[in-house]
């Protein structure tokens, strides 16, 4: 198995296992699960139900790191209204 390389995050890849796919540590599902699923419209609690072996800790630090490393928001888009709350979870991004 190969690491992630020099950050802390909790993933891996390897170039002979599902296409060298980033996944979540010592599962086989896929990062690119969780933002697909959660564009889909579900939920991260019905997210980590489905997919064994995934932690809430794994997904929210996915979640941080793409929020932390996203460009920051433009001006016009602050004040678009597209500010999302996910209440379930107190998320808090723009997109």
């Amino acid at each position: 198995m190969k690491t992630n390389g020099s950050n802390d995050l909790p993933v891996w890849s390897d170039p002979e296992r599902l296409g060298g796919r980033l996944c979540f540590k010592d599962t086989r599902v896929p990062v690119d699960a969780l933002f697909l699923n959660l564009e889909a419209g579900m939920s991260l609690n019905e997210f980590l139900e489905e997919c064994e072996g995934v932690t809430r800790e794994q997904a929210v630090a996915v979640l941080e790191y793409a929020r932390h490393t996203m460009p920051e928001p433009t001006p016009a888009a602050v004040r678009s209204g597209c500010q999302i709350v996910h209440y379930r979870s107190g998320l808090t991004g723009l997109f």
